[in-house]
């Protein structure tokens, strides 16, 4: 999905517009590993508080928080 589009020079509209698209077609859709820290790290980057407000949505619609937690539960 986006992560593709990312490791072929994809522009960050592009790479959200699959996610988006992806979002719409499958609603059990899930971001891979890559794609859910490419998200979060947009999301931190972002000075603007509405995008940043959907891609945290993006994130965590799309299983990111599931993936941190399941990261961190693997820590203990």
């Amino acid at each position: 999905m986006a992560s593709g589009l990312a490791r072929n020079g994809g522009k960050k509209h592009e790479l959200l517009s699959a996610i988006r698209q992806k979002m719409d077609e499958d609603r059990d859709a899930q971001l891979r590993p890559a794609e859910a820290v490419m998200v979060l790290q947009w999301a931190i980057d972002c000075d603007d508080n509405a995008c940043k407000a959907e891609l945290l949505k993006i994130f965590d619609a799309m299983g990111g928080l599931r993936l941190m937690k399941d990261a961190f539960a693997d820590l203990h």
